[in-house]
């Protein structure tokens, strides 16, 4: 295997210096090892075709794709051989207009110095795409058309951001060009520093990123991942909250970035008062992102505002997703819980009850039912309280018992079905109300135990 490929990186080398004979024999030495080598195959046909070979190339180019009907070099020189414009409709059917497809052919021809057939293939793609004109302006600038060059990456420049992740180490040396041809570039900068942020140079990825920010300080994506670079690496909260407060401010119709201000006041002790407030600013915002919505309704819960948080729970529909899992659910009985409390103190002991009842039984729209394990002990706890002030003295017990169940050791959350530790305080004060207090005295002292040894 090691010397398949070493031939075929000879043949590369050679094809660059157009010794087309030795780069002949090179590639014929890596198919001997394997004669499946697609690459290897492909570049054999361009070969054949450079050396006037015209026969022997389409009767090579035949045989690839019956190999691989997905060559797409072989495709590409097929349509270099023809000059068919219908293989090119063809091409961007089999490739789905796949844009990566393109810059991957590209690449296979710019390895063995075909630029010009690199670029042909870059300006075949039927979509605008920023890395699709960066690599043509690279290619160009290979073959030293330095003006054309420069126009490919202002043409990049212009195009839309959106979904561009540079990833590969290629990427690097074309970004580099780019911007040393045209170091006016703002966007240059933005995308080789998520490529080295992605390839942990952090320190490299911020300055680059700032880079960008100089030359166009409206972008918001650049401000809003200096934020990020700022306080996961740098410790500077204080920027990063300026950075992202920008990029909000230049897009407020961004929910994600939204969000991840959010998280960022939160983590910076942003009281949940004023939160809440950011939210009802943009309470049209929230309704596109769940995990906004939820933490909408957490935030008018820590505000004490029950009511609110029950009655928006139940105006939107939520959707199971990955990470999400019990957080509606916690807040829709945090909710009613303390609705029902709400309804004691003010001696509406039938609403209290309804409240708590309702709390078991959860609504389609939550997108998730009742979780394997779920012991409710609170839930059931207040609820025993409640029977007992209506004189339901069986039913009450009832609840009791069933707010004793569960695991009777503290432990950490470490997943989102586990047991809260706190469930163990309602545990003892339900097995106090039966009258079994050397059991209450056991949880009371096992929270007290665990506080102590994890106070810090």
């Amino acid at each position: 295997e090691q010397q398949e490929m070493a031939y075929y990186f000879l043949g590369l080398l050679a094809a660059r210096t157009k010794d087309w004979d030795l780069a002949l024999e090179f590639v014929d030495k890596s198919l001997i090892k394997n004669a499946h080598n697609i690459k290897a195959r492909g570049l054999k046909a361009a070969i054949l075709r450079h050396m006037g070979q015209i026969d022997q190339a389409q009767s090579w180019i035949k045989e690839n794709l019956e190999i691989d009907p997905f060559d797409f070099v072989s495709l590409f020189e097929q349509m270099f051989l023809t000059g068919n414009e219908a293989q090119s409709a063809y091409i961007e059917r089999l490739s789905r207009g796949f844009h990566e497809t393109y810059i991957q052919t590209a690449r296979d021809y710019g390895e063995a110095g075909f630029y010009m057939e690199a670029v042909e293939v870059l300006r075949s793609c039927p979509k605008q795409k920023p890395m699709v004109a960066y690599y043509e302006g690279y290619y160009l600038y290979k073959q030293g058309k330095l003006l054309d060059a420069k126009a490919s990456f202002i043409e990049a420049e212009t195009c839309c951001p959106d979904y561009c992740f540079p990833n590969k180490l290629e990427d690097i040396k074309v970004l580099s060009h780019a911007i040393h041809c045209y170091p006016q570039g703002a966007k240059a900068y933005y995308y080789l520093g998520c490529l080295y942020y992605d390839k942990l140079q952090f320190e490299s990825a911020i300055e680059l990123w700032e880079m960008s920010e100089k030359l166009d300080h409206e972008f918001p994506t650049v401000l809003r991942n200096l934020a990020i670079g700022y306080y996961n690496k740098l410790n500077d909260p204080a920027k990063a909250v300026e950075k992202l407060e920008r990029a909000f401010a230049l897009n407020r119709k961004d929910a994600r970035v939204f969000l991840e201000l959010d998280q960022l006041y939160k983590k910076t002790g942003m009281a949940p008062e004023k939160r809440l407030s950011n939210f009802e600013q943009s309470i049209d915002l929230i309704q596109e992102r769940d995990d906004l919505y939820i933490e909408y309704v957490t935030l008018l819960n820590l505000c004490g505002k029950h009511c609110q948080a029950y009655e928006a729970i139940m105006a939107h529909t939520f959707r199971a997703w990955e990470g999400g899992e019990g957080k509606i659910s916690a807040q829709y009985k945090t909710a009613l819980l303390e609705i029902a409390r709400t309804n004691i103190q003010e001696n509406h002991i039938g609403e209290a009850e309804k409240n708590l009842r309702k709390a078991l039984e959860y609504p389609e729209n939550l997108g998730e039912g009742r979780l394997e394990g779920t012991k409710d002990n609170h839930i059931y706890y207040t609820l025993g309280c409640v029977l007992e002030m209506l004189n339901r003295t069986g039913q009450a017990q009832e609840c009791y018992r069933k707010a004793c169940e569960g695991k009777g050791q503290v432990a950490g959350m470490l997943y989102y079905n586990d047991q809260p530790a706190d469930m163990i305080l309602y545990q003892g004060l339900a097995a106090a109300r039966l009258g079994r207090n050397r059991e209450a005295a056991a949880c009371f002292h096992r929270l007290i135990d665990y506080g102590e040894r994890h106070i810090r």
